[in-house]
């Protein structure tokens, strides 16, 4: 697994946590780790609510989060794995500046990268489409509903 998949599968959930916190992303150890991480949102939840928010279980919850939004962008943009492509200039330009100034992009490495990290969720790596098996992981059964109506679910 490369670290690209892994680290863009960890800070979306992640993101999905700050957001539902209602937390400034600039605060967070997404700038630095030692900032707000996921230990201190499971404390401040357990404080708030008096309920017990074990940070696998506040990454779960990002995990949810991330699939519902996907369901949505499947039925109403119709989303499918060339929608998570980076820009097409992005293979063309050389990136300007830092520590990989002058590379560019590859669609195979890309490719590679989007496998391991549909992998990661539990998607489908050819179209990009949910899996019945990982909405039922997530009891979103009524996404899991919605888009096999429309036959945007692999069974």
């Amino acid at each position: 697994m490369t670290f690209k998949a892994e680290r863009s599968f960890w800070f979306e959930r992640f993101k999905a946590v700050v957001d539902m916190m209602w937390v400034c992303y600039f605060t967070t150890a997404w700038s630095a780790k030692d900032l707000i991480g996921l230990d201190d949102f499971s404390r401040l939840f357990s404080t708030a609510t008096r309920v017990s928010m074990p940070r696998s279980n506040l990454m779960r919850t990002g995990r949810i989060v991330r699939n519902v939004e996907k369901g949505f962008n499947t039925l109403h943009a119709g989303f499918k794995r060339s929608d998570d492509y980076p820009p097409e200039r992005f293979f063309k330009e050389p990136i300007p500046s830092g520590s990989n100034k002058y590379r560019i992009l590859s669609k195979e490495g890309v490719d590679h990268m989007l496998d391991e990290y549909y992998e990661l969720h539990g998607w489908d790596k050819e179209r990009g489409w949910q899996t019945a098996k990982c909405l039922d992981e997530l009891e979103l059964n009524e996404v899991k509903e919605q888009l096999r109506s429309t036959k945007k679910l692999m069974e």
